[in-house]
Order: structure tokens, then C-alpha cells, then sequence
């Protein structure tokens, strides 16, 4: 299964890209796998990737310093791990980021100039296109991938889903509306995952 409720993906037919060096195609078309990378590397290009909003820091701050708001969230009985549940609201996916790969692609029927220039460099890099629905088939039936559109949101207003810790991992800040994000997820290192 290859899809989520909560991050839909555009429909099979819809027109897909990813811009790469040679050596990234090369590699692809030798090994006949889609290359997917750990998540921690997408907060070289934003900070903010796979982080709570500035929303949710503020949320988790009022968690942890206001008995009567956690109680009203999260009940009277919880108050003794406060703390912790004030960390996972302000930071929703950070205990699991090490455990996620992701494959990024943009939509849009045409090509971009700008993510050419962002991804494959001048004169140095080619462009995939194909379709959502090939993508999803082409990925291996043994494991369980979600293919979903990115958010683009307001970090400061905008509070992450509560209760799924996926949900920063498929959201940007709309400065990134741009890149109209195709993203790959595969959670293939449960085995790593560590509680906080």
C-alpha cells in the first residue's frame, strides 16, 4: 500500500520529475533501485524539514509550564509525563527521523528551471519524468512506502497533526511552494527506533 489518508498523493497519471547528476541515473539504471536517503539529510537544505512548527514550540511550551492547558488536552491522569508529551508535541518527528528514507520529486507538467538549477546543476545534471503511478508500482510490494504530497504551511500559525509523528516529515514552509514536492517515505529501520 502506497498511500495515506492524511498525505494524499496526486493521482496515478499525474506527470512527475526528478532532476539528478548523471552519476545518481547512472547508478539508478545499474542497480535497477530507486536510491532513497535518510531523512536527516533534508535538514541540510531547511532546517525546519521533519522539525514541529513554530506553532507546535509554542504549543509544547504551554504543555509544559500550564497544569490546567495539558489537563485540558491530554487529562489530569497525564500530568506526570508532562514533559515528555510537551517534547513530542514540539518536536513530532525527531525521535524518529533517523529510522526514515525519502525520495523527492516534483509535479508539474513541465519542467522547472529553477529545480534544474537547484538539484541537477548547469549543465551537469538530467531529469527524470514519469508518472505517480508508475512510481508506485515500480516500488518493491514487500515493504510498506508512503507516497505523498508535501503541505506548504505557515510554521508560525500552523500546528502539525497531533498524534502522527509523520505528519512534519511530509510538511515545508511555503517559501519551498516552489519545489511542489512529490515525496517518497519508506520507515525501514523500525527495529533503530529509540523512545525518548
Amino acid at each position: 500500500e502506497t498511500s495515506h489518508s492524511e498525505f494524499p498523493a496526486p493521482g496515478p497519471e499525474t506527470i512527475i520529475w526528478r532532476y539528478s547528476s548523471l552519476s545518481k541515473l547512472l547508478s539508478l539504471l545499474a542497480t535497477n533501485s530507486l536510491y532513497l536517503s535518510s531523512a536527516e539529510t533534508l535538514k541540510r537544505e531547511d532546517p525546519f524539514e521533519g522539525a514541529g512548527t513554530l506553532a507546535d514550540q509554542r504549543f509544547a511550551d504551554e504543555l509544559a509550564n500550564n497544569d490546567d492547558v495539558f489537563a485540558r488536552h491530554f487529562g489530569a491522569e497525564t500530568i506526570a509525563i508532562r514533559h515528555h508529551i510537551a517534547r513530542q508535541v514540539g518536536d513530532p518527528a525527531g525521535h524518529i527521523l533517523s529510522t526514515l528514507v525519502v525520495n523527492c520529486w516534483h509535479t508539474n507538467p513541465h519542467e522547472s528551471m529553477a529545480l534544474w538549477q537547484i538539484y541537477a546543476g548547469r549543465n551537469e545534471g538530467v531529469a527524470v519524468k514519469s508518472r505517480v503511478g508508475k512510481l508506485a508500482r515500480s516500488l518493491n510490494n514487500e515493504f510498506d512506502f508512503i507516497i505523498g504530497s508535501i503541505l506548504y504551511a505557515d510554521y508560525e500559525t500552523t500546528l502539525s497533526t497531533p498524534g502522527n509523528s509523520l505528519r512534519p516529515i511530509f510538511m515545508k514552509r511555503t517559501c519551498f511552494e516552489h519545489e511542489r514536492e512529490l515525496r517518497v517515505l519508506y520507515w525501514g529501520l523500525a527495529e533503530y527506533y529509540k523512545t525518548a
